[in-house]
């Protein structure tokens, strides 16, 4: 199942993927790519939230309450937090 839903969030966003992280509930996946971060509602098989960002993702990854999300950006090696529902940017770390 796993290999089955990579390939549709690939077709359906035709951009390719750099970092994955599950939601604490595990309903969400927060998927980071080129110059993009997109949130996949699991269970409804379709994008909850789309933030575009600067440059290309290198890692992302949930807090452990699942509000914020942070995102490691590949060549500014800078940490950002994005509102995990609003995707409004919150903090640059590491700037």
């Amino acid at each position: 199942m796993e290999d089955s839903l990579i390939s549709e969030i690939t077709i359906q966003n035709n951009k390719p993927i750099h970092a994955l992280d599950f939601h604490p509930k595990g309903n969400l996946l927060a998927i980071g790519g080129d110059r993009i971060i997109f949130i996949w509602d699991i269970l409804n098989k379709k994008e909850k939230l789309l933030i575009d960002v600067e440059e290309d993702v290198n890692a992302i990854s949930y807090t452990n309450d699942g509000n914020m999300i942070a995102v490691a950006l590949k060549k500014s090696k800078q940490v950002k937090l994005y509102n995990a529902n609003s995707g409004n940017h919150i903090k640059t770390l590491f700037d």
